[in-house]
C-alpha cells in the first residue's frame, strides 16, 4: 500500500513538473521574442500557430526599425513587409552615412547615386575639419584634400606643432630653473630616423624621430646623456620637438 501511495505521489510531481514547464514554456513561445528558447514540440497545434504569429510579430517590430539588419529574420517577413524593412534600412544607412564620421559602418550599396554624392561630400567635409584642426595628422585623409584645403592643413599643422613646441619649452625652462640648468648635446650620428649616438652613447627611438639629423642640439628632459637610464625623454631645438628613446 505504502508503494503505491510513493508511486501515485511520485507520478504526481512529474504531471505537476511536467505541466509548469509546459506552462513556462508556452509563455516563453508566445512572448514571440525567444525562438530559440521556444520547445514546439510541448505545444498543441493551437499554441504553433499562436507561437509563429508571435515570432513574426516580434521579428517584425526588430526589423522596421532599420538598424538591426543581423537581427532581423527577412524570411518571416511578407513581401509588403520587405519592402517597407528595405527602406527603413536604406534610410537608416543613409544617417550614419550623412553623418561623415562612421565611413566603415555605411554600406554604400544601398545608396543611390546621388545619395553617394551626398555622402562623399559630407566625408569630405568632416575629413577637412578634423584635418584643420592641427593635432590629429595620423587621422586626416590627406587624399580627400583639394590642394588649397591641403595648404591650409599645412599650416594648421605647423601651428599645433609650434604650441605643442611652446609648451614643451616651458616645459624645459621649468625643469630647467629647478634643476640648476639642462646642458645640451649634439646628436653625432642618426640611423634611420631610429638609432641615435649622443654624448657617445647610444639610444633608440620607441617609434620615430623623423628627421633628427646629425648635428642637432638636443637637451634631456628625462633621463639623461649617459645612458643610466631605462627611457629617456629628448627635445630636439632645432627641430623643437620631443621625442620618447630607449637607453642603451
Amino acid at each position: 500500500m505504502r508503494m503505491l501511495i510513493k508511486f501515485a505521489l511520485t507520478l504526481l510531481l512529474i504531471q505537476i513538473s511536467t505541466a509548469i514547464l509546459a506552462s513556462d514554456n508556452l509563455s516563453t513561445c508566445l512572448s514571440g521574442k525567444y525562438a530559440t528558447l521556444c520547445d514546439y514540440s510541448l505545444l498543441s497545434s493551437n499554441e504553433k500557430k499562436q507561437a509563429y504569429l508571435a515570432q513574426k510579430r516580434e521579428n517584425l517590430k526588430i526589423c522596421i526599425t532599420g538598424k538591426y539588419i543581423a537581427l532581423c529574420d527577412k524570411e518571416l517577413l511578407t513581401k509588403e513587409q520587405l519592402v517597407d524593412v528595405k527602406i527603413a534600412e536604406k534610410s537608416v544607412n543613409l544617417e550614419t552615412c550623412m553623418n561623415g564620421n562612421y565611413k566603415s559602418l555605411c554600406n554604400y550599396s544601398l545608396l543611390s547615386k546621388h545619395e553617394l554624392i551626398e555622402v562623399k561630400t559630407a566625408e569630405r567635409q568632416t575629413n577637412l575639419k578634423t584635418c584643420l584642426n592641427g593635432n590629429y595628422s595620423s587621422l586626416c585623409d590627406h587624399s580627400l584634400l583639394t590642394a588649397s584645403e591641403a595648404l591650409k592643413v599645412i599650416k594648421a599643422e605647423e601651428k599645433a606643432t609650434e604650441l605643442t613646441s611652446d609648451s614643451t619649452n616651458v616645459l624645459t625652462s621649468k625643469t630647467t630653473k629647478k634643476s640648476g640648468g639642462k646642458a645640451s648635446f649634439y646628436i653625432e650620428h642618426s640611423y634611420d630616423d631610429v638609432f641615435f649616438i649622443i654624448n657617445d652613447e647610444k639610444f633608440e627611438a620607441k617609434t620615430f624621430c623623423n628627421f633628427w639629423n646629425e648635428g642637432d642640439k638636443v637637451i634631456f628632459i628625462d633621463g639623461n646623456a649617459f645612458g643610466a637610464c631605462a627611457t629617456a625623454k629628448i627635445y630636439n631645438q632645432n627641430r623643437k620637438e620631443v621625442c620618447e628613446v630607449w637607453c642603451n
